[in-house]
């Protein structure tokens, strides 16, 4: 049988070390073994004794279970000192929190100490606020509220179109894309503890693309041009009468960019033997347009996790890509740029 006093120093501060890492049910278990033995007849120094605490740890335990009740088990803040923000304080504060939305701690510990009087360090704060269910993460950007029914009568006249088309027409989709010099990063799978970087580039130089996508065969009519605007949506219109000589009617759909309104735009339209008729697409969306989807495979293939030294050879990947990838790369990549459409809804998210 082993007797007393058979661990060494060391190994006493390392079991001890142990304790002090105890966190979720395991914890909440340490201190409902306290309240119970408490509630016994214990006192604070027998129970501290018991669970190698401090006493003042013992009556935070306590004094945390009086006001918060059952949830005080797995609070991230008992220390042994009195709370600083009582049961009451702590539900008006996480109410605040929830509609105040602070950019930094900074701002919540000048928040509790104007309104409670109350000091937190930035370290405190941070244990804090998680402790009451909040964390730091990024906002999302969502576009404005669009009308669903303008949505779906969006994708029911397209479907439509698309099918009854006749055999001497063609649907195209058009958009501009203006990828940046610069190294996109991104998710990849690699070993537990490992972490990869992308070498950044100094430049912000930009390529602008201006193309319009053929859904059935692929085909990509693109410009590439110092801008775009109107006379470059007129020399794609060209370049898209050129490329369907054999159709009658080349339907092309678009975003509402201001330059396709444009008075430039109207009047080559209007001019007798054109051949494009222009669909727009309902404002603020992005999601009807399968061009945009395209975009993001090119981003996936030439700037996420891509280093280009020089602009010049970013130029090239980007050329590369609309010349020869995306005809190449067609029987994969339609299975990304599709046209299956869905009406989106912003009313369930929670703006600031």
């Amino acid at each position: 049988m082993v007797g007393a006093s058979f661990l060494t120093d060391k190994e006493r501060l390392e079991l001890r070390a142990v304790l002090r890492r105890v966190r979720g049910e395991a914890l909440a278990l340490r201190r409902a073994n306290i309240l119970l033995l408490l509630d016994k007849g214990w006192t604070s120094v027998q129970v501290g004794d018991a669970f190698f605490l401090e006493i003042s740890t013992i009556e935070a335990v306590q004094r945390a279970y009086k006001a918060g009740g059952i949830s005080s088990l797995y609070a991230a803040d008992i220390l042994g000192r009195p709370l600083k923000l009582d049961a009451a304080q702590r539900t008006e504060l996480a109410a605040h929190l929830a509609t105040a939305h602070y950019a930094t701690s900074q701002e919540v510990r000048d928040h509790i100490r104007v309104k409670y009087d109350v000091a937190y360090s930035r370290a405190g704060i941070i244990a804090f606020l998680k402790a009451l269910g909040f964390v730091h993460q990024n906002t999302t950007l969502a576009t404005p509220a669009v009308c669903e029914i303008v949505q779906q009568e969006a994708i029911d006249a397209y479907s439509a179109l698309k099918a009854t088309l006749p055999a001497d027409e063609v649907i195209v989709h058009m958009d501009g894309v203006h990828p940046t010099h610069m190294a996109k990063t991104g998710k990849v799978w690699v070993k537990k503890g490992e972490k990869l970087h992308v070498p950044s580039n100094t430049g912000r130089q930009r390529i602008n693309i201006h193309g319009a996508l053929n859904l059935a065969t692929g085909q990509f009519t693109f410009m590439n041009n110092v801008t775009i605007d109107a006379q470059s949506t007129i020399q794609l219109f060209k370049n898209l009468e050129a490329v369907y000589k054999d159709k009658s009617k080349i339907h092309v759909f678009l975003d509402n960019a201001r330059y396709h309104y444009s008075a430039a735009v109207k009047e080559w339209l209007a001019a007798s033997g054109r051949r494009i008729i222009l669909h727009f697409l309902p404002a603020y969306c992005p999601h009807l347009n399968p061009i945009e989807r395209l975009w993001h495979v090119l981003h996936n293939h030439v700037t996420r996790n891509k280093y280009h030294k020089t602009y010049n050879a970013f130029c090239d990947a980007i050329m590369t890509f609309c010349r020869r990838t995306i005809t190449a790369q067609w029987d994969t990549i339609k299975s990304y740029v599709t046209d299956n459409f869905t009406v989106k809804s912003n009313q369930k998210l929670k703006f600031i």
